[in-house]
C-alpha cells in the first residue's frame, strides 16, 4: 500500500493505493484510517484501478482519494481490509503511516478564510473586542488581548470592594461594598427572664434568648453578666439559644443580663434584663479602711480592708482589686472568722504623679462562698518631687552685661544699698503641694521656708561675707509627702572686684583690680556678687 503524499496539511487530499492478490480473485478492498489513539477517523472503499468497480483478477490494483478535513496534526496508520471471491476476508493492520501537519504560512493570506498567519502557522482568532469574550462571570474582568497572535481571552479576579458592580469579592462586605448581601443586623430577645427585675434565689438560673436573621442567618449568640464575658453559642439549627448562669461569687443586687446576637455578615444585635438576685444567706460586707476616698498616698500604701459576714457565718478570703489593673493582693483568713481586718500592700510607684485618680475596691468570701464588695475608693498617687528652679529675675540680677578694660565681657551685680541680694526660686507640685523650701550655702541650710506661699526667697546679706569668698548656693524644695527635688548647683564670689590673672599692675603693695568704670581699686572697699568663676566677669555694688 502506499500513500501520498505521506505528508499533507488539513483539509488537503491523500492518494490511497493497495496492491492486492488472491488465487481465486479479489472482490473489495478498504483503507481504514486511525489516528494514533487507535480512534478510526475514516474507512475509505478502494476501487480496481481507481475506476470505482469492485475486482476481478487475481492481482489487481485499488486505489482511491480521501480529504483529511479538519482532523488534527500528528500520525495517522491506514489498515487494509480486503474479501476475495469466496467471501474470505483478509485484514492487514497498521500497513501505512502519514502525517497530518499544519499549514506553514507567512502572511495572513497564505491561510484560509477566517484564519491568521502566527509564527509561521495558521490559527483562529479567539475573539475581535473585549465583549467577544464575556464568560458571565461579574467578578472577573474579561479583555480580549488582540496583541497576541492568535488574539486571546483572559480573565481577572476582581479583588477591589467597589459599589455597583455587580460583585462581592473575599473579604467584602456591605460596610464597603453595596453588592455584598445584608445589612439589617438579627433580632434578639431574652425570653427568659421574661421581666425586668425578676428576682433569683438561686444558684444558678438558665436564660433563654431567641435570635433570628431573614438574609444572612444567625451566626452566633454571645452572653454577659454585667460587663463580664461568660460564653457564645453557635447557630445548630434552632432559633432559641440558652446559657447557664452560675452566680457563686456574685453578690446579691441589680445585675443585667446581656446577649448579643451576630449575623454571618458580622452585623450585631443586643438584648439586655436586670434582674434582682437574692439568694438566701447574705453576701460578706467589705470596706476600706484607709487609705480614705480622695487622700494623696505614695510609696508602697497599707491598705485596711474590713470584712463582717452579717449571716453569722466567717470571712474566708479578703482581695483588693485595682479597677483597671485587676487583682493587687489577696489574704486567706484563717482560721475564718468574722468580723476580720487584714491589710493589703499596694505599690503606686508605678502611677503617673500628675494628678490622675487611681480606683480601688475589695472583695470577700463567706463559708458558704457568698462574695460581697467594698464601695470603689480613688486616691492620687504622687511619687515625685516638686519643680523647682532659680527665678529668672534673681539669675538675670546676678549677670548685666558690660565692658571692661580687659576686653570682653563683664558682670556687675546692680546697686544695692543694704549690700542685701534676694535669692529666689519658683517652686509648685500639681498633687500634694510645696511644704517647705530649704536654701543651702556651701552645703548647710541658710533660710527655710515652711507652710508658707509663694514667693520663695532669701535674702542674703552680702556685707558680711569675707572679701572675695566663693559659695555654692542651691535649693530644696518638699511636697506635702516629703518628696523633694533640688536646682542646679551655681557658685557665687563675693567682692568688690575681681583680680585679674595677671597682666595687672601693683598699687602700694595691693594686686590692682578695675571697677566697672575701669578705675584701679582698693581690694578693702565693700564689693558684691560674681557668678560662676568668669574670669572676664566684675561685679560691684
Amino acid at each position: 500500500m502506499t500513500v501520498e503524499p505521506w505528508s499533507v496539511p488539513q483539509n488537503a487530499d491523500v492518494n490511497i493505493t493497495a496492491y492486492t492478490f488472491d488465487v481465486s480473485g479479489v472482490e473489495s478492498t478498504s483503507a481504514i484510517i486511525k489516528n494514533a489513539s487507535g480512534q478510526t477517523v475514516a474507512i475509505v472503499t478502494l476501487y480496481d484501478d481507481g475506476m470505482h468497480i469492485d475486482g476481478e483478477a487475481y492481482d489487481d490494483i485499488f486505489a482511491d482519494t480521501w480529504n483529511v478535513g479538519n482532523n488534527p496534526d500528528g500520525d495517522y496508520t491506514i489498515d487494509v481490509q480486503m474479501s476475495d471471491w469466496l467471501g474470505n476476508p483478509t485484514y492487514l493492520e497498521g500497513v501505512t503511516i502519514f502525517t497530518i501537519a499544519t499549514v506553514e504560512c507567512n502572511i495572513d493570506s497564505d491561510c484560509q478564510s477566517g484564519q491568521v498567519c502566527c509564527n509561521n502557522a495558521c490559527f483562529t482568532d479567539a475573539c475581535a473586542i473585549d465583549t467577544d469574550c464575556d464568560d458571565g462571570n461579574a467578578c472577573t474582568v474579561d479583555t480580549c488581548d488582540i496583541i497576541a497572535c492568535p488574539s486571546a481571552c483572559t480573565y481577572t479576579d476582581i479583588t477591589a470592594c467597589t459599589d455597583g458592580d455587580g460583585c462581592c469579592p473575599a473579604g467584602c462586605d456591605m460596610s464597603n461594598d453595596n453588592d455584598c448581601s445584608d445589612t439589617t443586623p438579627p433580632i434578639v430577645n431574652i425570653t427568659d427572664p421574661a421581666a425586668d427585675g425578676q428576682e433569683i434565689t438561686t444558684d444558678t438560673y438558665t436564660v433563654a434568648v431567641t435570635a433570628t436573621d431573614g438574609e444572612s442567618g444567625v451566626a452566633y449568640v454571645d452572653f454577659f453578666l454585667d460587663t463580664s464575658f461568660l460564653g457564645s453559642q453557635l447557630y445548630i439549627g434552632s432559633d432559641t439559644y440558652t446559657w447557664v448562669y452560675g452566680f457563686n461569687g456574685v453578690p446579691n443586687g441589680i445585675h443585667t443580663i446581656r446577649a448579643d446576637a451576630y449575623n454571618n455578615a458580622d452585623l450585631v444585635a443586643t438584648a439586655t434584663r436586670s434582674i434582682n438576685l437574692n439568694r438566701p444567706g447574705g453576701e460578706p460586707t467589705v470596706t476600706i479602711d484607709s487609705p480614705t476616698n480622695g487622700s494623696i498616698v505614695n510609696g508602697i500604701v497599707s491598705v485596711q480592708i474590713t470584712a463582717t459576714d452579717p449571716d453569722g457565718g466567717t470571712v474566708s478570703e479578703i482581695s483588693l482589686f485595682h479597677e483597671v489593673d485587676g487583682l493587687i493582693g489577696s489574704v486567706v483568713v484563717s482560721p475564718p472568722v468574722s468580723p476580720t481586718t487584714v491589710n493589703i500592700d499596694w505599690d503606686t510607684t508605678g502611677y503617673p504623679s500628675d494628678g490622675t485618680i487611681q480606683c480601688i475596691y475589695a472583695g470577700a468570701y463567706d463559708d458558704l462562698n457568698n462574695y460581697g464588695q467594698s464601695p470603689t475608693i480613688c486616691v492620687v498617687p504622687d511619687n515625685a518631687g516638686p519643680i523647682v528652679d532659680f527665678t529668672k529675675a534673681f539669675l538675670d540680677g546676678l549677670v548685666k552685661s558690660g565692658n571692661n578694660a580687659g576686653g570682653g565681657s563683664d558682670a556687675y551685680y546692680p546697686s544695692a544699698p543694704s549690700g542685701t541680694v534676694t535669692v529666689a526660686v519658683d517652686a509648685s507640685d500639681p498633687v500634694s503641694g510645696i511644704k517647705e523650701v530649704v536654701f543651702y550655702r556651701n552645703g548647710a541650710p541658710a533660710w527655710t521656708i515652711s507652710g508658707a506661699p509663694p514667693p520663695y526667697q532669701w535674702l542674703w546679706d552680702t556685707d558680711v561675707e569675707p572679701e572675695g569668698s566663693s559659695f555654692t548656693l542651691y535649693v530644696e524644695a518638699y511636697d506635702g509627702l516629703d518628696n523633694s527635688s533640688k536646682t542646679a548647683e551655681i557658685t557665687v564670689v563675693v567682692g568688690h572686684c575681681y583680680f585679674w590673672p595677671g597682666g595687672c599692675d601693683y598699687k602700694a603693695g595691693y594686686q590692682c583690680c578695675l571697677d566697672k568704670n575701669n578705675i584701679c581699686i582698693d581690694p578693702g572697699k565693700t564689693c558684691g556678687v560674681i557668678i560662676n568663676g568668669n574670669i572676664n566677669s566684675a561685679v560691684e555694688l
